[in-house]
């Protein structure tokens, strides 16, 4: 999550050059973290996901006109935050049905 706010925020000051570089860097990195994320995770039902997402952070690097590139990144950081979410959501069901018990009936009197 760091990375990606870090990555948003550099996506408002896209003009500046710092940002244009630090914005490479951290697609490589969102790259690497995704790859990581999908071999902890299950994410087999978000599989189309994380294929597009790793598809877009690729295409990063081609040419394009700031506004286009300003798109397609908050479009990318908004799939990541979505993904991210869903992981979250999975780890946290997980979780807490696994340390569920049934509370004991309690005789009335």
């Amino acid at each position: 999550m760091d990375t990606l706010t870090t990555l948003r925020l550099h996506i408002a000051t896209l003009e500046a050059q710092e940002s244009q570089t630090a914005i490479h860097s951290l697609c490589h990195q969102l790259t690497h973290q995704l790859s990581e994320l999908y071999v902890s995770q299950d994410l087999s039902l978000q599989q189309h996901l994380h294929d597009g997402l790793l598809q877009l952070l690729s295409e990063v690097d081609n040419h394009q006109s700031l506004d286009e590139l300003k798109e397609r990144l908050y479009r990318i950081t908004s799939q990541l935050s979505e993904l991210i979410f869903h992981c979250y959501d999975r780890t946290v069901t997980t979780v807490a049905q696994s340390v569920y018990s049934t509370l004991p009936k309690i005789a009335v009197a």
